[in-house]
């Protein structure tokens, strides 16, 4: 393991703790968010949310991590003075798939459409925020 794999996955994980935290704003207002660990949980391993909401964040976590060992691979030759619009476009793409491709294999739809716009949105929000933190964990260390 070298120490840009390590590099890398922690700056992926400090994302993902940044972008957990911002799952409640919207309920802050009222407003009905994504928790993504809830959908791991529920919809991909099949299993009661309360009981299992610990396996979905470590879950979401690890993918973190693995997320920003992948974002190292992709944007390490880019130019370091980029690095802010690479996380926001890495988030952006991130949150992409979540839309095109999760939610409809977990039965919400496209964009997940049977969550509603709060949780579409609270969710662009979140995934851009990680690409954020990721990139700019990445560039400092």
């Amino acid at each position: 393991m070298g120490v840009a794999f390590v590099r890398d996955g922690l700056s992926g994980l400090v994302g993902a703790v940044v972008m957990v935290g911002l799952w409640h704003v919207p309920r802050l207002w009222n407003e009905e968010g994504l928790d993504l660990s809830r959908v791991i949980v529920t919809k991909v391993l099949g299993f009661h949310a309360n009981s299992y909401s610990q396996l979905g964040l470590a879950v979401h976590l690890l993918v973190g991590f693995v997320l920003g060992v992948i974002y190292g691979a992709i944007f390490h030759p880019f130019p370091r003075s980029a690095e802010v619009l690479n996380g926001l476009l890495y988030g952006l793409i991130l949150w992409l798939g979540l839309m095109v491709v999760v939610m409809p294999a977990v039965g919400e739809g496209y964009f997940g459409v049977k969550l509603g716009r709060s949780a579409r949105l609270s969710s662009l929000a979140s995934h851009l925020v990680y690409g954020l933190i990721l990139s700019a964990v990445y560039f400092l260390w």
